[in-house]
């Protein structure tokens, strides 16, 4: 089993990214002036926040994505007995529309505002408002941290150099939340649904390609239990399980599926030994973008996991998690 350092105090140190795969939560997210052209750093400067809530009847996704000279936002809304979307939004808009606060480690948030929609996606609370669309009807999504919830898992976070770029930050943690969410017409109250959040900056290259998949939600006795699991890009440094207040490190994700029926099962594995998943998409989100300079393959599968996951001493069986598979090719 692989070891996570502490989080570093500072990103930069000594004029050097500080470079590894840590137990807790990243200081500010800035890399400092770096030494290339203001149009490199425009093309390759990325910084993005995902947010994913959970309970038992529905799953919510949301992303705030500043691509520098642009700037999107998805929505997506499944409710998990019926295996339906409820909603499914994606939103492209200038750079202007998005901003970031990052006051560290718990401190941060996204705001994406544009038109009628308006988005936060933070360590506090997840909030998204949107109007209705033609013949639709408007989304409202509120939830914050809950006050007096067990203690709370560390995050895991890493700080990568990147090929073709220069370097990438990223941390994701999970929390446990209330609140609600109203769409297509139907309200759900959600007293102890819990809410992953995946922050994420840097110097990216132009090609990026990954697999990721995320679950979240509770084992059979009632604990918590999540993941993060990447193939690619960031790669092992990033990947771990939280089992109740404890944070797991895992090898590196392997994902099989089919790219041309992503609806199919997809069989997910670690290069540690200690995940054996099973993905059975329920609904799709999916994006595919040819604007010549600016090309994108965006698939994300939202449905739930079954299984087994060492973890520690334990092997835990997973059943109906509820979470998301992506696969990502994006020319940016």
């Amino acid at each position: 089993m692989r070891k996570l350092d502490d989080a570093p105090r500072t990103l930069i140190e000594s004029g050097e990214p500080s470079f590894g795969s840590f137990r807790g939560g990243l200081p500010r997210m800035d890399f400092g002036p770096i030494q290339r052209s203001r149009l490199w750093q425009l093309v390759h400067k990325k910084r993005w926040t995902y947010a994913a809530v959970s309970d038992e009847r529905v799953f919510v996704g949301t992303a705030v994505v500043s691509l520098g000279y642009a700037a999107t936002a998805i929505v997506f809304v499944l409710d998990r007995a019926r295996g339906t979307m409820l909603v499914d939004r994606s939103i492209l808009a200038p750079s202007t529309a998005i901003s970031f606060a990052d006051d560290g480690p718990g401190h941060r948030a996204a705001q994406f505002s544009f038109g009628r929609t308006r988005i936060e996606v933070g360590d506090e609370r997840v909030t998204i408002d949107m109007a209705a669309e033609s013949g639709g009807l408007p989304v409202h999504v509120a939830v914050e941290r809950a006050e007096g919830a067990a203690a709370l898992p560390p995050p895991i976070s890493a700080v990568v150099p990147v090929e073709g770029g220069y370097a990438n930050a990223t941390e994701k943690r999970i929390l446990e939340g209330r609140g609600e969410v109203v769409a297509a017409g139907r309200r759900f109250l959600l007293e102890r649904p819990l809410c992953a959040l995946d922050h994420t900056s840097g110097f990216l290259a132009r090609h990026t390609v990954w697999r990721w998949a995320l679950g979240l939600g509770r084992t059979a006795e009632g604990e918590r239990l999540a993941f993060n699991l990447v193939e690619g890009f960031v790669g092992e440094a990033e990947c771990g399980a939280w089992l109740g207040d404890a944070l797991h490190p895992l090898g590196e994700g392997r994902f099989v599926f089919d790219e041309a029926r992503p609806m199919e099962p997809w069989r997910l594995t670690t290069t540690c030994g200690n995940v054996d998943l099973t993905f059975r998409p329920a609904a799709i989100h999916a994006e595919h973008k040819d604007m010549l300079v600016v090309r994108s393959k965006f698939i994300q599968p939202v449905g739930a996991f079954e299984g087994v996951m060492k973890l520690g001493e334990r092997e835990v069986r997973v059943d109906a998690l509820a979470g998301v598979t992506e696969h990502q090719d994006v020319l940016w």
